[in-house]
């Protein structure tokens, strides 16, 4: 075989493995979300945690938007924001009032959760070294959420682990409270026909996802 021919065929099938070893993902795009499944079920209160769901994945391939625009105040101080890059999408059945999302392996992870496919932006958060974790709140038992997940660049690129938890809260809303009772009981009884005016008021309450304060019912014997 004439050598340049060889040499042409030996370039060709380099360019093309090249070419197939960098073909973009399936999930590089929103439509093309990978199906997570539906997250564990948390247990009953104490516990109120789920069974971890764990998914080895990867982003390698991914291409870097030229359509998005930097979504800012992705952390409590607003100092952080997120310009899609690399980025591969999922979507999952959350089943709990709270969410905790891990992400480990690539350089500099950040993540964007939507309420509905790709539209409505729910949270974000931006992690380093690394590593991200965060928790999301008030999210809706047996809705579909989608998942974005970005690398810091068009280079952060690979394997990465993505680990996520649902919850429930347990722990006991009312902090302090205080009850009145006018007249008071006379060795802990009354007389038929008396009236008695209980006045309770709460004076700190801490509200964690749905734990609305509905009432307060007495128990007579």
């Amino acid at each position: 075989m004439n050598p340049l021919k060889k040499h042409l065929l030996l370039f060709c099938a380099a360019f093309l493995a090249c070419l197939s070893a960098n073909a973009q993902l399936p999930n590089d795009i929103c439509t093309g979300a990978q199906n997570l499944g539906s997250l564990g079920v948390p247990a009953a209160c104490p516990s109120g945690l789920g069974a971890p769901s764990v998914f080895n994945l990867t982003n390698v391939g991914a291409q870097e938007e030229s359509t998005w625009s930097t979504i800012s105040s992705c952390d409590p101080n607003g100092t952080s924001s997120i310009t899609p890059t690399t980025d591969v999408w999922y979507y999952f059945v959350n089943n709990g009032l709270s969410l905790n999302i891990d992400i480990n392996g690539l350089q500099n992870p950040s993540v964007i959760l939507y309420n509905d496919a790709c539209n409505t932006i729910r949270d974000c958060a931006v992690g380093s070294g690394g590593a991200l974790n965060f928790t999301v709140n008030q999210m809706n038992v047996g809705q579909t959420y989608y998942l974005q997940v970005n690398g810091g660049d068009a280079f952060d690129q690979g394997a990465f682990t993505l680990t996520m938890q649902n919850s429930n809260g347990c722990d006991e809303c009312l902090i302090s409270s205080n009850l009145t009772v006018n007249p008071a009981s006379v060795n802990g009884t009354y007389q038929a026909g008396t009236t008695v005016t209980f006045c309770y008021t709460i004076i700190q309450w801490t509200m964690v996802n749905t734990n609305w304060l509905h009432g307060v019912v007495p128990t007579i014997g």
